[in-house]
C-alpha cells in the first residue's frame, strides 16, 4: 500500500461496530470543516492530538510524523464528504489540499522509510471514491488505487 491513497466506494466501507483493537480509526467528515479553525479542532480530536499542536498545517505535519501517543500499531484515516467543500472556496480548498499533500509524506515516511526512533505503525488514506475527489487526487498527482473493502473489515 506504501503512499497510495486508497479510494473506495462509500457502500463499500463497511464500519466496525466497535473500536478494533490494533487499530486508530480517524474519521474526517468534510460536512464539518465549516472554517480553517474548525478544521484544525477535527483534526486535534480525531488524532488525539498534543496540547501544543498548534492549529496549522506545519503543526499537522510535525504531530502526523510523531503520534506516539497513539500506542496502536495501525492508523487509518477514512475522509468522506470532500465534495461538501465549495469548490469556490479558495481557502477550503487550499487547507484539503495541503493535507492531502502532508497525508502523502505521513503515508512515505510511516510505511516506506519507517520512522527512526518510534514505535513502527502503518499510516492509511482511504477516501470515499467521487468524481471530485478522483479528479483532486489526480490534480495533485497523487497516487490512487482503489479497494473494495477497508483493511479493518479483514478482522472484524
Amino acid at each position: 500500500m506504501n503512499q497510495s491513497f486508497c479510494l473506495i466506494k462509500e457502500e463499500d466501507a463497511i464500519l466496525p461496530k466497535s473500536k478494533p483493537k490494533y487499530w486508530h480509526m480517524a474519521i474526517l467528515d468534510c460536512n464539518n470543516f465549516k472554517d480553517e479553525s474548525s478544521f484544525y479542532l477535527e483534526l486535534k480530536k480525531l488524532f488525539k492530538l498534543p496540547s501544543y499542536f498548534g492549529n496549522n498545517l506545519d503543526a499537522v505535519a510535525d504531530c502526523l510524523t510523531d503520534l506516539e501517543w497513539i500506542k496502536k500499531s495501525n492508523i487509518i484515516i477514512i475522509i468522506h464528504n470532500i465534495d461538501a467543500i465549495d469548490p469556490e472556496d479558495e481557502i477550503k480548498n487550499r487547507i484539503i489540499k495541503d493535507f492531502l499533500l502532508i497525508l502523502k509524506d505521513t503515508m512515505n515516511l510511516w510505511n516506506v522509510k519507517g520512522n527512526e526512533g518510534f514505535a513502527p505503525k502503518k499510516f492509511y488514506t482511504f477516501i470515499y471514491k467521487t468524481d471530485r475527489t478522483e479528479k483532486l487526487l489526480k490534480e495533485l498527482n497523487l497516487e490512487v488505487k482503489v479497494h473494495t473493502q477497508l483493511p479493518i473489515q479483514r478482522i472484524v
